[in-house]
């Protein structure tokens, strides 16, 4: 069992559960009013706001000699008390035209059922039965369960069950490590030998899939001289945090709320069981931040916010839903000039905006991540003009662009730099899975995604597009970028794509190296430079497997040229 220890430039901290020896925690009563919704708005703010305050935590250690009781292993199967249970005609909807209409348009606009109990598979550990669920994505549901558990209890040991009547025949899986499952009877069967996250295609298709989020249980921490605030089940409004040094633990249960504004030194902690509704803002008295958007609709700030802020921690497993908001109605997270962000083990549900944005932030981390969706603009984990950020171990499919990074303020001259993408898994129905995507106004280096996993790549509707991409739009160079380690398990379109865009003009791609890349077929590897006086070249490949053969020159590599091109090696 690992602690989730809050420290920040706190030194001591103190168990909110016990631990080992016996510790006594006294907490005195909180004092938390909600602010209820009239025909007046309030004056001190255009929303209504949870205010919080806590007297400071007390502790006091018993120093006595007698044997604490031992802990029993913990392990869970993490349920979630909003999902709805759909069939029939309400399923047909919810994986077809509730997507795309019967025109052949994308469909973005809120719904009601965001999670739903999965109508595909049962799941069994060895601790029983697990609870499963299922979410929106652009071709239908995507089943998901979530295993909370101490190493001790690794490995877990699963058996996959159809609830549909479908002949599970194969199963290949996708994931932190590589498993090979058995399938016997109707059953796939497997053990999980360590945290991760692991997808599971049945009968050699894409569609119905299932993801295992499995992740280490962790106990909560709080630094000595934090106010703590607990949050039950109901509705919040709007959250903010108006002082450091306080924590927030959500209770299991469904909690709706308007949003979430953090500063300095604060806290949050879901418990296993924690599901957050971001609730729909029209109607209410929240000021717009533009009205309209480039897209017509209206935005308001994002559900998880802070600008400026530094030491900022969002740990456990909470299912953070926004399907119910208008399209481009708030961002899943926004975080703006923030360093020392710690983000872990949370998943965001069709954002209807950019779903994760680090903004000018730096020293940051975000790991045991998830992301899905479907909506156009979705993208996933967006690394923005930020430096020193690293984002590990994360899932995600979603309706655009999923791990990137992007410079977009122009009026700096610092290089981003220093980013890495390690251990993700991506599955970009729309766009593309991992690179640096599109807006570059600033230099870019020293940007690596390693042991990454594309479970599949479709999206071929324009020729920028591909699973691992370097798309460059802007007059910067962007240099000294690794991918290594990289499998792809399906791809329609390209694999790579180096693109300097008509736009570009004098933009430059230089020193980018695929290392041990994995591509299952012939599509072409995209170099494409059609700025007028940018540069591509010192481009190099590395080991590089196609249709399980190692290439070993140009010609095996299969290539798509356009455009004046500079020097590039195979080996």
């Amino acid at each position: 069992m690992k602690r989730l220890l809050f420290l920040f430039t706190i030194t001591s901290t103190l168990l909110c559960s016990c631990g080992t020896g016996q510790r006594h925690i006294s907490i005195s009563e909180e004092s938390i009013s909600e602010s209820t919704k009239s025909d007046t708005p309030p004056s001190s703010s255009e929303e209504s706001e949870s205010s919080f305050s806590s007297e400071m935590i007390s502790i006091s250690q018993d120093t006595s000699t007698s044997s604490s009781p031992k802990e029993d292993p913990y392990m869970v199967s993490i349920p979630f008390a909003g999902a709805a249970a759909i069939s029939g005609a309400a399923l047909t909807a919810y994986n077809t035209t509730d997507i795309k209409d019967s025109s052949g348009n994308w469909v973005n606009s809120a719904h009601d059922n965001g999670l739903i109990i999965s109508p595909y598979y049962s799941v069994r550990s060895q601790k029983g039965v697990a609870s499963v669920f299922a979410t929106r994505t652009t071709y239908g549901a995507h089943s998901f369960t979530l295993f909370n558990a101490d190493r001790t209890e690794y490995p877990l040991t699963l058996d996959i069950s159809s609830k549909n009547g479908k002949t599970l025949r194969s199963a290949k899986i996708i994931g932190t490590e590589e498993i090979n499952p058995t399938v016997s009877n109707g059953k796939i069967s497997f053990s999980i030998l360590k945290p991760g996250n692991y997808t599971i295609l049945v009968n050699g298709k894409t569609d119905e899939a299932l993801t295992i989020f499995a992740y280490e249980h962790e106990s909560f921490v709080c630094p000595q001289g934090y106010s703590l605030v607990e949050k039950k089940p109901g509705d919040h409004g709007t959250i903010r945090f108006n002082q450091e040094k306080t924590a927030m633990v959500f209770k299991k249960g469904v909690h709706r709320i308007d949003r979430i504004e953090l500063c300095s030194n604060t806290m949050i902690y879901f418990e296993d069981g924690a599901q957050i509704e971001a609730k729909n803002a029209n109607g209410s008295s929240e000021t717009p931040l533009l009205n309209p958007d480039w897209a017509g609709m209206t935005r308001y700030q994002a559900l998880l916010y802070a600008k400026n802020a530094h030491n900022i921690k969002i740990h456990g497993h909470a299912f953070i839903d926004l399907t119910k908001l208008d399209w481009h109605m708030r961002l899943g997270a926004y975080f703006e000039g923030c360093s020392h962000l710690d983000f872990d083990g949370f998943i965001l549900n069709n954002s209807p905006e950019w779903t994760m944005h680090l903004m000018h932030c730096d020293n940051s981390s975000v790991s045991n991540c998830a992301i899905f969706g479907y909506r156009q603009n979705s993208d996933g984990f967006a690394v923005v003009d930020s430096n020193d950020v690293t984002i590990s171990d994360c899932f995600a499919r979603s309706g655009d662009d999923l791990f990137e990074v992007k410079t977009m303020d122009s009026n700096l001259s610092n290089v981003v730099q220093n980013i890495r993408f390690e251990r993700c898994v991506g599955w970009p129905d729309k766009c593309r899975g991992f690179g640096i995507i599109h807006e570059t106004a600033r230099d870019i280096k020293n940007v690596t995604f390693s042991n990454i996993k594309v479970v599949n790549a479709p999206a071929d509707w324009m020729d920028a597009l591909g699973a691992l991409v370097v798309i460059v739009a802007g007059n910067s160079t962007i240099s000294g970028i690794r991918f290594e380690n990289v499998s792809i398990n399906s791809c329609s379109f390209y694999p790579i794509n180096l693109t300097l865009a008509e736009e570009s003009n004098s933009g430059t791609i230089n020193d980018i190296t695929f290392s041990h890349i994995a591509i299952p077929n012939n599509n072409a590897i995209r170099l494409n430079n059609a700025a007028a006086k940018g540069k591509l070249g010192n481009i190099h490949f590395d080991n590089i497997i196609r249709n399980e053969k190692k290439v070993t020159n140009q010609n095996e590599l299969i290539l798509s040229k356009n455009g004046v091109l500079g020097t590039l090696d195979v080996k």
